[in-house]
């Protein structure tokens, strides 16, 4: 059994969610009411549902919990024959991390209970997917995700050699990204998924607004619309290249070859176009910002 990770891949490839969770500092493990073996809340991803949804939707049927924080970690893909993959071929999921605050009183759906473990089992009998679960469950842990920010703060002050921590450290802390867009729908839209997703956010809705804050503020990355009043996103970026190399991803409704090549020949790391997958857009957020953290 082979378990992979990327940064991002297709939206409509993603068919699991899997979310590895912690209540009071345990791991959460769920028992089917027709299994033997534990696993982590998680499964298939329904028609019409987004990414996230289906990871909500599944935390609740198989674990009650209804005070939670969840945040994506990243796309992660098996490759082998399991329970719900009879052709043993490569499929896609999403990995998310919750930190449980309550339960409901009751189970309703197929899970017959919810155990809280200080490790994971000993025997590999008694998970359900005994070579992909603890992949998954390190994945987290590398990434810092059950670590307290202060914690992780501590520990980077008070030891030297913490180069590959220092890689994997914005997961853990709040993030700062300007959104530079003067569509209001997509505008919130953008900026409630990020902050879902544990970022902090700051918006300009024109060009002239937009400069103001680059020039007094620093950020993690900036997304920047093409289109906008008083001043072009191409403008904006020139005048953010002429002091600083943060990571700018350009949203725009322009998808030819040219336009994309001339907003990367400006200064811009990157290029979505609209409409776009905001699983997709946070995962190439977090992809630049990774990039920057390993060589800084």
């Amino acid at each position: 059994m082979e378990v992979k990770f990327y940064d991002f891949i297709e939206d409509s490839l993603i068919k699991f969610v899997v979310i590895v969770s912690r209540f009071n500092g345990k791991w959460v493990l769920c028992k089917h009411k027709e299994r033997n073996t534990y696993e982590v809340p998680g499964g298939k991803r329904e028609k019409n549902e987004t990414v996230r949804q289906a990871a909500k939707r599944e935390l609740y049927e198989e674990t009650g919990a209804v005070d939670y924080n969840l945040k994506s970690v990243g796309v992660y893909s098996v490759t082998g024959k399991t329970r719900v993959n009879e052709t043993g071929k490569e499929s896609f999921g999403m990995l998310y991390y919750a930190e449980i605050g309550g339960f409901e009183p009751e189970l309703h759906y197929e899970i017959e209970k919810i155990v809280f473990m200080e490790t994971l089992p000993d025997s590999p009998d008694s998970l359900t997917y005994p070579s992909i679960t603890p992949k998954l469950i390190e994945k987290v842990v590398d990434m810092g995700f059950v670590t307290t920010r202060e914690e992780m703060f501590e520990y980077v002050r008070t030891n030297p050699d913490t180069k590959e921590l220092k890689k994997d450290l914005f997961f853990v802390c709040m993030q700062m990204i300007l959104i530079i867009e003067d569509d209001t729908e997509l505008h919130t839209m953008v900026k409630d998924y990020l902050v879902s997703e544990g970022f902090e956010t700051e918006s300009a809705f024109n060009g002239q607004e937009a400069c103001e804050l680059a020039d007094k503020n620093q950020y993690e990355l900036v997304l920047l619309d093409i289109m906008m009043p008083q001043m072009d996103g191409l403008t904006v970026m020139k005048k953010i290249r002429t002091n600083s190399v943060v990571p700018i991803i350009i949203m725009s409704a322009k998808d030819s070859d040219s336009d994309k090549a001339f907003g990367l020949g400006l200064g811009a790391d990157d290029y979505i176009t609209k409409p776009f997958s905001l699983t997709e857009l946070v995962a190439r957020i977090k992809a630049h910002i990774r990039r920057v953290n390993q060589y800084s």
